[in-house]
């Protein structure tokens, strides 16, 4: 291996060591998991001094690593790992390493950025996409052909990002969710979003053999927002999780699910804490001051999210915009969104309604109505999700008796 190869470690909040790619072990062999890094590779009781996690830099930075004596580029990119909580892949390479160089193609084919990528992500993603912002080309990290049963990993293969995509969506997603898919994954649209957002989620539904599966794609950027090179894509199954989450929380009263709970979205913060007093005798109650935050919230959370508390007017995304970016989403829209105003004009109540809306609540508010309104949007939703379970039989598919 080259000394310009790229290598990836990846950290947890207290810099224990996680996991780490080929290149990173050839390069640092003092390596081990649960080690901190810093005892490990420099044999310090305290963080590097130059650790861009320390110092809080975002992108890559160039210094003199002290014990090997070589001038290397390092980035940080902010990770959720598997038990749910953030770290950092720390990726680093020669500073004066080429582009092809950097990306750690190697002779015998095998590339370590795109193992990192799969070592971070774990298992349990189908398909996974690393996306060149700048030539909109992909390079397959990993493929699953669901037909042959058959996972290859670390594939060299550059395509447009266009075809790929237009040949995952014609493949797999089910005719009624192609067009939206089309569209919540235009390239530019995933720019402009991924310039708000670290990352976010986008679900559909992909029908094989007469059975409907529920699955998403996690886009993450590679990057700081105003200047990101790559964009990763990872394609997910979440059939189980959304079924036990919401038949648990339906079918088990007494249970750890049967406390609903609620994502209120607020700018205005006495208006936030009084509904959230008033409310959290019989819900669990999540909060958001603005629809950015509410969107990742809900992104995170949906599963387990039985109803949304909606303000309309609100900085960087009111509650009109959080509406319309939910809509195209076929599991974010399933959760019933209360809208709360105080607003009387007729057009804004139309408005939130043909967005998909199911109910609105006036402000001031009166405890009784309140909860009265959510506790009838949360049945009618639950009653909705126990009749279609009941309808298809599990195993084949098709409809029960």
């Amino acid at each position: 291996m080259g000394k310009n190869a790229s290598g990836m470690y990846v950290i947890d909040a207290d810099y224990n060591i996680v996991s780490y790619n080929h290149a990173a072990e050839i390069i640092y062999p003092e390596l081990k998991k649960g080690e901190k890094c810093y005892r490990c590779l420099m044999h310090e009781e305290n963080p590097c001094a130059e650790c861009p996690v320390v110092n809080g830099i975002e992108g890559p930075k160039n210094y003199l690593e002290p014990k090997q004596k070589v001038l290397r580029s390092i980035d940080a990119v902010e990770i959720q790992l598997e038990s749910g909580e953030l770290g950092h892949a720390m990726i680093f390479s020669a500073a004066e390493a080429t582009e092809e160089a950097y990306r750690g193609i190697t002779n015998n084919g095998e590339n370590p950025l795109l193992l990192g990528i799969i070592n971070v992500l774990g298992k349990d993603y189908s398909n996974i996409y690393s996306l060149d912002c700048a030539t909109h080309k992909i390079q397959i990290c990993r493929f699953h052909n669901h037909v042959l049963g058959r996972v290859s990993e670390s594939l060299i293969c550059e395509e447009p990002y266009e075809k790929v995509m237009d040949i995952y969506i014609e493949d797999n997603v089910a005719s009624e969710d192609q067009t939206r898919m089309r569209q919540m994954m235009d390239f530019e649209k995933i720019c402009q979003r991924l310039k708000k957002v670290s990352q976010f989620m986008v679900h559909y539904r992909v029908r094989r053999d007469g059975i409907t599966h529920y699955y998403y794609v996690k886009c993450a950027r590679i990057g700081k927002a105003d200047d990101f090179e790559a964009i990763v894509l990872a394609f997910a199954n979440e059939d189980m999780d959304v079924q036990h989450s919401e038949m648990e929380s339906i079918l088990e009263p007494g249970g750890p699910s049967s406390r609903r709970k609620l994502l209120i979205i607020e700018d205005n913060e006495l208006n936030r804490k009084l509904l959230a007093e008033l409310l959290e005798d019989s819900y669990e109650v999540m909060t958001a001051v603005n629809g950015e935050e509410g969107l990742k919230l809900l992104g995170e959370n949906y599963r387990d999210i039985s109803a949304i508390l909606l303000d309309v007017s609100m900085p960087i995304c009111d509650g009109f915009q959080f509406l319309d970016r939910i809509r195209d989403d076929v599991m974010l829209s399933s959760v019933p969104v209360i809208v709360i105003t105080g607003s009387n004009r007729p057009e804004d109540e139309v408005r939130c309604l043909e967005l998909g809306a199911v109910d609105f609540i006036r402000k001031p508010y009166n405890v009784r109505i309140v909860k009265g309104k959510i506790n009838s949007v949360i049945k009618l939703r639950e009653s909705a999700i126990v009749l279609s379970a009941l309808e298809y039989d599990e195993l084949t598919g098709l409809y029960i008796r």
